[in-house]
């Protein structure tokens, strides 16, 4: 391991491969794992566990108890509040203080802590793709996912957007929701379905979908009533940045089955990296 000389380590878990900077506390207790880097005036408190690969910027401060898992990355002077969870491969931006649990690769930043991206997620407006027919499937860079367009007429009496199910859409639906009234700050999905198809489009306003399919990911904008997102199972789905009008409706190919969701990321991503490379 390497600790600048001004720093004080009190931990007997700090792994060979670290690097800790000058004028640092490590607390008893904490781990930090193979290849953290650390930076200048960090406070790392009591039973923080560091996973491997995470860069702590000078200057941040993690409370006790925290749990940061591997890839993360944590900006100058953030704070991270006492038993607060950032799941792997977050990014929190410099400044932030974050009082909450952050999921996977979310990048957190601003003075209320708000998710404004994912990390590696390309982003794509689907209203602004290209278009060669009443429905195109565009491809995207996530395994199986595709942007539809529906059938849409202009009408000066008001317009009307149209789909026959077993025309339009990828797969005859068994079931619908509605997600509505989602402040801004707000998260929907975090989870994967084993077997159940979904389709989504913005009814009215408009929201972001990350699509993930454990290697990668890609971030559409769902702000048209006649475009809609196709996401086969074993794709982890996200919706979030609604406008407050936003309503979102998701057709679904199976009835509700609780066994049916992957709602931890670590466990979907294992299973989506397991399958034969031509499920992906």
């Amino acid at each position: 391991m390497t600790i600048h000389p001004s720093s004080i380590n009190l931990s007997d878990k700090v792994a060979d491969t670290a690097e800790i900077g000058p004028f640092t506390l490590v607390s008893a207790d904490a781990v930090i794992s193979e290849k953290v880097v650390i930076g200048a005036q960090v406070t790392v408190g009591a039973g923080v566990h560091i996973g491997s690969r995470a860069r702590v910027a000078s200057g941040a401060r993690l409370g006790d108890g925290c749990i940061i898992e591997s890839d993360v990355t944590i900006g100058e002077n953030a704070s991270i509040q006492s038993s607060v969870r950032l799941h792997m491969g977050s990014f929190i931006a410099s400044g932030t203080n974050v009082i909450m649990d952050v999921p996977p690769y979310a990048m957190i930043s601003g003075p209320e802590s708000t998710i404004t991206g994912y990390v590696d997620a390309y982003i794509d407006s689907a209203s602004t793709m290209s278009v060669t027919g009443l429905i195109d499937q565009e491809t995207t860079r996530v395994r199986g996912v595709r942007v539809h367009e529906l059938p849409n007429h202009l009408d000066m009496r008001g317009n009307l957007s149209v789909g026959e199910f077993e025309k339009d859409l990828p797969f005859y639906p068994k079931r619908y929701f509605l997600v509505y009234g989602v402040t801004n700050e707000r998260i929907r999905g975090e989870h994967a379905h084993r077997n159940c198809h979904q389709f989504l489009l913005c009814a009215h306003g408009a929201c972001s979908v990350i699509a993930d399919d454990g290697s990668y990911r890609q971030e559409f904008r769902l702000d048209h009533p006649y475009f809609g997102l196709y996401l086969p199972p074993m794709i982890w789905g996200i919706q979030y940045k609604f406008t407050r009008d936003a309503v979102l409706l998701v057709f679904a190919s199976e009835h509700y089955d609780s066994e049916d969701y992957l709602r931890n990321y670590a466990e979907f991503r294992a299973l989506a990296n397991s399958q034969p490379a031509e499920k992906r």
